[in-house]
């Protein structure tokens, strides 16, 4: 599977969880890549088009109501399709 680098985003998780988006992954359905902060551990995360993180409990999802997050996932589609 390969990653594009992209310059970090920052967001929340739907749990309220820094989230931080680093990459777009190709050739997979986990769209985007990056980390998951909680007051006592970071860890890597990934997500699908609808926000899904997988492996991970609900509260890692990422908010897709959320305007800018919405537009890294659009982005991150139209980069792929191509």
């Amino acid at each position: 599977m390969t990653t594009i680098k992209i310059e970090p985003i920052s967001t929340k998780s739907r749990g309220g969880f820094d989230v931080e988006l680093t990459g777009i992954n190709l050739g997979t359905t986990d769209l985007l890549r990056g980390t998951i902060t909680t007051q006592t551990r970071t860890w890597q995360g990934s997500w699908d088009e609808n926000g899904t993180c997988r492996d991970n409990d609900s509260q890692c999802n990422l908010d897709t109501s959320d305007s800018d997050i919405e537009e890294v996932i659009r982005d991150a589609k139209d980069l792929v399709k191509q």
